[in-house]
């Protein structure tokens, strides 16, 4: 705090109220002693300032108070600027502070808290874990499907690919964060897709006695155009998102961009680079050969055993399809009727979070620090899982630092957790201990909340009560509250409604000011400076300066009959405030809100994390609140979280029909048909079916944005191995195959890229699922287990990893049925055949 000095004149020595004494200051005064000496003149009258009041050298007083781990401490927050590096910052501010630390005072101490740096690091790090361990895994089963040298032409795609992406990325002006390493680690399994149907379609074609040009020649070009349309179809499926709206649409149409620049990027490796060094390293011994036509043992095995099975499935076609149709129909009910329930957005261990304290309106600032120093008391008794805390009071919430001095009844305790791997418990676990010991907290209010770890995602149950009065809003905000009381499902019920402020109001007489020839800026002026006090002069002692105050003492400054015997002085005619305005007590609404240029108050709630029924629950309140009776005006309405929710939900299903309505345009202009894009589109109904089975069985609940998003991302993956296998049996066809013969054999063939490719996609994704990765990182090497990206991508993966093998193993079987039945209606042409 600045030191300052602080004259004050004791209202008790004046024994007239009408005497008002005007006090001049020498400037060249050189000694605090020597303002005793100052002479205060009224009129006539001269009274040296000893004998009127005291001088003495003090603090100004303060506006808040602030702790760190329970030591007094004074607090600076860095605040990065929009586009800006925060690693960056955060390091240049770390050695600006280690430079300042041999220049401030012995036993200075410095902490750090509420550094979003080390959770990006953590995050980033993860990702990167995460990405090598999938890497890892892709390359591991290329190996073993392909063989060690096909799979280094198939591995060429990745650092290719992610070098072109990365150059793209940042020509569109896109940092590295951690939805694009998320969007990356996605992109990771799928973009050696077309790199595997590549190399291993032109080692077929070598296997055939064909040289190495000629093998890459017709290798690549018999599969360029299906690896075309899919690439297009599963681009097209993350396209829509890239316009959800507001907040949650900023975040995350980082995944449709990244995902789509680095398929194209792989797409374009794939048909230019992967052939030519097929066409010039490529070797086939007898033992390749072998390999790739009897397909070794055990891939041997499996692919007789698949002929069978489809030769069976084909000569029964529709009760497969019915029995297939009925299974998936009953993943998608069974979730529905029995799974757990949906959740807006995933409920993340928190890394942060904040008690605010609340006292009644003109608590002094002492009293609210001495409660919070017991709040602080009883948090460090809580089970070892927080790093440090920093209490702040005189404000309610923030950033940490000073707040204003209409806040001196708030104040809050910033906690901040152990990094992930170094919690002995959940920090979740630790929240809800801090919540049971506030509970015997009496004469404040005080409320727990997590720091959000990602964008804003609304309240589970939100209203807003619409209306003029703002008191008759508060009353019914307080209904709907003691509706949602009843339920101990809750972690937190509020409402932004604050009660009436007390205050004092001075309703000046303008009539008999004016007659006195008095402003109201006069008498507003002397009340302010008896209460606040007026700075009259600076004192100047060495090289600092000190704000010269004058006011009355406490006692005389905090009834109303004090004020009531101010004087004003006009022309040197004194005028009690009495005779000219009336000091009473009233109280006013602290702050007034308004939605959609309406007044509003807004109510909320949250469940706890083990909470099952949240669905049954929200439909009871709102069967309570729908029932409320209401005065003539006033309504109420879907608060924020419940707008913001509704608006995500109806996106996401509007995106999903319009990547149906675009994978089916390019299907048809692909194939021509109408038949054959239907049949492949179906395997989007296949994949439904596998999320929700996944889901059902796991018993993991749907996250509609996680999970959303990944369904639609889904629609374009699961229709690739189908466009590979319908491409193929048309190309057998037009070879003058029969249908029948064209539809095993296509599934025979293709059988080893379908399988891959979607072995690679969910291989890539299951370390970011299961949260477990190898740590390559120096000093931290060995296997991870969890982190706090896997608890916010993990729905995300699970949709994808649960429909794509579902839909794989289906699109095996149904994809031939369907065909076959498609034939026996529609019989297709013969090459040559006229139309």
């Amino acid at each position: 705090a600045v030191q300052m000095s602080n004259v004050a004149i004791p209202g008790g020595i004046l024994k007239n109220p009408a005497k008002n004494y005007s006090i001049s200051v020498n400037t060249e005064i050189k000694n605090p002693r020597e303002f005793k000496d100052i002479i205060v003149q009224s009129g006539p009258v001269k009274v040296p300032l000893r004998d009127l009041g005291s001088v003495r050298f003090s603090y100004a007083e303060p506006e808040t108070h602030s702790r760190f781990n329970g030591v007094p401490s004074i607090s600076i927050s860095v605040t990065k600027r929009t586009g800006k590096n925060i690693i960056e910052i955060v390091d240049q501010a770390r050695k600006a502070v280690e430079r300042l630390k041999p220049t401030l005072p012995e036993g200075t101490k410095i902490g750090y808290t509420a550094d979003e740096s080390e959770y990006i690091r953590d995050v980033v790090s993860d990702l990167e874990n995460n990405m090598f361990t999938g890497f890892l895994l892709v390359l591991l089963v290329t190996i073993f499907f392909l063989g060690a040298v096909n799979s280094l032409f198939v591995s060429l795609a990745i650092p290719f690919s992610m070098l072109l992406s990365f150059f793209i990325l940042d020509s569109l002006g896109i940092t590295l964060n951690m939805v694009v390493l998320f969007s990356l680690i996605l992109a990771l399994g799928m973009l050696v897709d077309n790199g595997i149907v590549i190399v291993e379609n032109i080692f077929r074609h070598g296997t055939m006695g064909k040289s190495q040009q000629q093998a890459a020649i017709d290798g690549s070009s018999e599969v360029a155009a299906p690896i075309i349309a899919s690439t297009i179809t599963t681009c097209l499926a993350f396209f829509p998102i890239i316009f959800m709206p507001d907040v949650m649409g900023d975040f995350m149409s980082y995944v449709p961009k990244t995902v789509i620049v680095v398929l194209l990027s792989s797409l374009i490796v794939a048909l230019t680079i992967n052939p030519v060094f097929c066409a010039r390293f490529l070797r086939i011994d007898e033992k390749s050969r072998k390999r790739m036509t009897e397909g070794g043992g055990l891939f041997a095995k499996l692919q007789t055993w698949y002929v069978r099975r489809v030769t069976k499935a084909i000569d029964h076609a529709f009760a497969v399809l019915v029995v297939s149709f009925i299974v998936v129909i009953s993943g998608i009910v069974l979730y529905f009727a029995f799974g757990k329930e949906q959740l807006f957005f995933p409920n993340t261990d928190p890394v942060n979070a904040v008690v605010n304290l609340e006292l009644p309106q003109g608590t002094p600032l002492s009293k609210t620090d001495s409660l919070l120093r017991a709040v602080e008391k009883m948090i460090e008794d809580v089970p070892a899982s927080i790093d440090n805390m920093q209490a702040t009071s005189g404000k309610s919430g923030g950033d940490g630092l000073g707040g204003s001095g209409d806040e001196y009844n708030k104040g809050h305790v910033r906690i901040a957790f152990k990094p992930y791997a170094e919690r002995d418990i959940k920090s979740s676990v630790s929240m809800d201990s801090i919540k049971g010991r506030l509970q015997d907290l009496t004469g404040a209010e005080a409320k727990v909340e997590a720091q959000e770890g990602g964008p804003p995602s609304g309240h589970a149950v939100s209203y807003e009560v619409v209306g003029n009065d703002y008191e008759i809003m508060g009353a019914i905000a307080d209904s709907i509250l003691s509706v949602m009381n009843r339920y101990p499902e809750f972690k937190l019920i509020d409402t932004d409604y604050e009660a009436a402020k007390p205050e004092l109001a001075v309703t000046v007489n303008r009539r008999k000011a004016a007659y006195y020839g008095l402003s109201i800026q006069a008498i507003a002026g002397t009340i302010r400076n008896a209460i606040n006090g007026s700075t009259v002069g600076t004192f100047r002692q060495g090289e600092e300066d000190y704000d010269i105050v004058v006011r009355y003492q406490d006692q005389y400054r905090n009834t109303i009959d004090h004020l009531e015997g101010l004087h004003i002085i006009s022309e040197g005619v004194r005028y009690p405030i009495e005779g000219l305005a009336k000091v009473e007590s009233k109280s006013t609404v602290g702050v007034i809100k308004r939605r959609n240029f309406q007044r509003a108050v807004g109510v909320w709630g949250d469940y706890r994390e083990d909470v099952q029924n949240k669905g049954q629950i929200t439909k009871e309140i709102d069967r309570a609140v729908k029932a409320m009776p209401l005065p003539p005006g006033y309504h109420i309405t879907a608060g924020e979280g419940e707008e913001m929710r509704s608006e995500a939900s109806e996106f996401l299903g509007r995106a999903f029909i319009i990547a149906l309505f675009l994978i089916a345009i390019v299907l048809v202009a692909q194939f021509n048909s109408i038949v054959q894009p239907a049949i492949i589109m179906a395997s989007v109904f296949l994949s439904m079916g596998g999320v929700f089975w996944g889901y059902f069985l796991s018993g993991q609940s749907f996250i509609i944005i996680m999970s959303g998003i990944g369904s639609i991302a889904l629609a374009g993956v699961a229709v690739n191995n189908c466009i590979v296998l319908v491409d193929y049996t048309n190309i057998l066809i037009s070879r003058g195959m029969h249908w029948r013969d064209a539809v095993i054999e296509a599934g025979k063939t293709r059988l080893r890229p379908v399988l891959l490719t979607a072995v690679t996609t969910v291989l890539g994704l299951i370390p970011m699922a299961l949260g477990i990765s190898f740590d390559v990182h120096p000093g931290s090497f060995g296997i991870q287990v969890g982190s706090e990206s896997t608890e916010f991508w993990a729905a995300f993966a699970w949709a994808m990893i649960y429909g794509l093998t579902f839909a794989t193993l289906m699109t095996l079987v149904m994809v031939p049925c369907m065909l076959s039945l498609s034939f026996r209606m529609f019989p297709p042409k013969k090459s040559g055949e006229e139309a």
